[in-house]
């Protein structure tokens, strides 16, 4: 699955270089993902590039982690990681990363948790509780993204997103992500 993921960010890059774009970004921020049953928050890194006039492709990939008890007995505590990749596309209401914008993006997701003890964090060893899986789903971003000086620029944004398959979440599920980001253009 790693070399679908290069592969999948070396035809971003390579798609904004054979498109002649002078313009792109890289930026960093926080994130989050809000849904029925996982709530989770942790750093976001991306790269966009724009294509022709206001519209923007990239690839953004965060490390989204939740400590939560999940209704289990006191002393034991769910530690959840989740991995997300999402290519997407974007258009830009005024000049390129600025202004309102609206895209849509595919992502892959990659989640595990492991059941720890509250004090001591040892691990519990049982078979329910090291579970990890991967899903897909698709979803829509809206947001609004200034510059801060020439170079630099900030922005924030909202996505809704749906999952596909046999997930942690169930068949399928909702989620909501919010996010801000810090970015360098280039």
């Amino acid at each position: 699955m790693k070399n679908y993921l290069l592969l999948l960010l070396f035809a971003c890059i390579f798609g904004a270089g054979a498109s002649s774009a002078q313009k792109s970004m890289v930026y960093i921020g926080p994130g989050s993902l809000i849904s029925t049953d996982l709530n989770a928050a942790g750093p976001v890194i991306g790269f966009e590039s724009i294509l022709k006039n206001k519209t923007a492709i990239g690839l953004q990939a965060g490390l989204l982690f939740s400590n939560s008890a999940h209704d289990l007995p006191g002393r034991w505590r769910l530690l959840e990681q989740l991995l997300v990749f999402q290519p997407g596309i974007k258009w830009y209401s005024k000049e390129e990363f600025q202004g309102f914008y609206f895209g849509a993006h595919g992502n892959y997701n990659r989640y595990t948790h492991v059941l720890r003890e509250n004090r001591t964090g040892e691990k519990a060893y049982n078979v329910v509780t090291d579970l990890s899986d991967s899903f897909i789903g698709f979803g829509v971003d809206l947001g609004f993204s200034t510059p801060v000086m020439e170079r630099f620029v900030f922005g924030i944004g909202l996505s809704t997103d749906i999952y596909f398959g046999y997930t942690r979440f169930g068949n399928s599920d909702l989620g909501l992500g919010l996010g801000a980001r810090f970015g360098y253009r280039f």
